[in-house]
């Protein structure tokens, strides 16, 4: 496991693996020392001590309620914009009806999907 570059994350040699999983994948993934193997090990290894690296889960909910409406505003603006530019976004309901124009689909959220 990374304990040299979390070491320096905290300035101090002890942690504890919730401390850890509060600083969050960004946090993290851009702290100094630690590539995406160093990451993959510490999220396997808080796993295994029974806690996930905050901001990990995809699908998941946000605690803080500002950063839930800043996702949903990311995804609006993202729907804004294809729809601008002639794709149509179905919810995965509509989507799993089938799709009548033969268009091309892609996930692009547990909810979302465009064609």
């Amino acid at each position: 496991m990374q304990r040299n570059a979390l070491r320096k994350i905290f300035d101090r040699p002890d942690f504890t693996p919730e401390e850890v999983a509060r600083l969050g994948h960004r946090r993290l993934g851009r702290a100094e020392g630690i590539g995406r193997k160093g990451l993959a090990n510490i999220v396997e290894w808080l796993r295994r001590q029974g806690y996930e690296l905050a901001g990990e889960a995809r699908g998941a909910h946000a605690a803080d309620p500002a950063a839930a409406l800043k996702d949903v505003k990311k995804l609006e603006k993202a729907m804004h914009v294809l729809q601008t530019h002639g794709y149509t976004v179905l919810t995965n309901q509509e989507a799993d009806t089938g799709n009548e124009d033969g268009g091309r689909q892609t996930e692009a959220s547990e909810n979302l999907r465009i064609s």
